[in-house]
């Protein structure tokens, strides 16, 4: 039986346990935009992480989120920044939650529409996917 090192022998372990995959020295990264949003978007987003983070054994994910939705449009009147649209390309894909606060009517039509819209449509022009 052939002697081996423990470095390479705590690399096997690892390659058993987590599959070959995980010893990839360069994995791929994934850079994820999370915005929550509003109601049960807080609830859905954390776990669509959870899972996301359990499936990822053969790349990276690197998540950043925005605290956009109706919450964020009561203080400034817009459903993002100026910038949330340059914010977002540098991402590969976006999670979105729920956007709309039914009760006082926000998001419920036009601004929760532009902003679905103008967020899809600049990740598609950046190439990212949106979720």
């Amino acid at each position: 039986m052939e002697k081996i090192g423990r470095e390479q022998a705590a690399n096997s372990a690892v390659a058993a346990v987590y599959g070959a995959a995980a010893m990839t020295p360069k994995m791929k990264s994934y850079r994820i935009a999370l915005i929550p949003g509003d109601g049960i978007g807080r609830e859905v987003v954390p776990a669509a992480v959870k899972v996301l983070r359990a499936a990822a054994r053969e790349f990276a994910l690197d998540f950043c989120e925005f605290e956009w939705g109706c919450e964020y449009y009561l203080r400034t009147r817009r459903m993002m920044p100026e910038t949330g649209l340059d914010e977002l390309r540098p991402h590969d894909a976006i999670l979105l939650g729920a956007i709309g606060l039914g009760a006082i009517g926000v998001g419920t039509g036009g601004a929760r529409t532009t902003f679905r819209f103008a967020t899809c449509c600049s990740a598609s022009a950046s190439g990212s996917t949106f979720m």
